[in-house]
């Protein structure tokens, strides 16, 4: 993350930042605050990162073999679906 901030920053400030962007660069602006600003967080990812590195971690589809995916871009799923109701609209 690039930028300067003056160090006498109201939290409201930030809050109002953080409210104008979007979605993914607000939840990359926060986990990178919470990186810098917490050590105990930054060797949790640290400790994940060799614990995955070594095996010691298993992913959701060795866990749950049996269980559905998430979908995480329902957008062409939302998208068929408002082509389905024009359709069906057009046909009565």
């Amino acid at each position: 993350m690039t930028g300067t901030v003056n160090k006498d920053i109201a939290p409201e400030e930030i809050v109002r930042a953080g409210k104008g962007m979007k979605k993914r660069q607000r939840e990359a602006f926060l986990e990178d605050l919470l990186a810098a600003t917490s050590p105990e967080y930054l060797a949790s990812i640290l400790d994940a990162r060799a614990d995955y590195q070594a095996r010691r971690a298993k992913s959701h589809e060795e866990l749950f073999p049996t269980a559905p995916r998430i979908i995480l871009h329902p957008q062409p799923i939302v998208k068929t679906l408002r082509k389905m109701v024009r359709t069906d609209r057009t046909r009565r």
